[in-house]
């Protein structure tokens, strides 16, 4: 009997660590600058842009994680890249999607069991990008940044997590 309750309980637990660590989430935010040494950031939901399609502030994406086993995760890495939907400049066209212009990684050591824990992109590139299309006569529409954890060998499905956000000239 004990030997059944022990291997019940192992099961259990692989089966608990397989859920693993997903991405519930992400919130855009800006700062308008540094206050007492510290950036103080703020929700939004576009990317503003001034009249020469200068980025008004600096932005950050917030990423949610859910550890959902009864275990401590660690070694987690999240990749994510950065696409951008461009048209050109003077006429009405759709926009499409290019390649990836960017991509990146955040290390997270540690996730306790059944936590959760924030994430933040600090480097889209865009400003660079930006020039580069405006320069070409394209403009940004939006950015698209995708994020996937790395997999594991104990890991059951891969899942990428997807965030469009919209620019606006003001």
């Amino acid at each position: 009997m004990t030997k059944i309750l022990f291997l019940a309980l192992v099961l259990c637990g692989q089966a608990a660590a397989a859920q693993g660590v997903r991405i519930c989430g992400s919130e855009l935010e800006y700062s308008k600058g540094k206050v007492k040494n510290a950036s103080i950031y703020y929700k939004a939901s576009e990317i503003l842009l001034n009249s020469r399609d200068k980025l008004l502030y600096k932005y950050r994406l917030a990423v949610n994680l859910k550890n959902e086993s009864p275990v401590l995760a660690d070694g987690l890495v999240f990749r994510y890249a950065v696409f951008s939907k461009i048209k050109k400049s003077t006429g009405s066209a759709e926009g499409i999607w290019s390649v990836p212009f960017y991509s990146g990684e955040v290390r997270v050591s540690k996730m306790g069991p059944s936590s959760g824990k924030k994430i933040y992109i600090l480097n889209f590139d865009l400003a660079e990008q930006l020039r580069k299309i405006r320069n070409s006569g394209f403009e940004i529409e939006a950015v698209k940044i995708e994020i996937m954890k790395e997999p594991k060998k104990e890991d059951e499905t891969v899942d990428i997590f997807s965030r469009t956000i919209n620019l606006k000239k003001i």
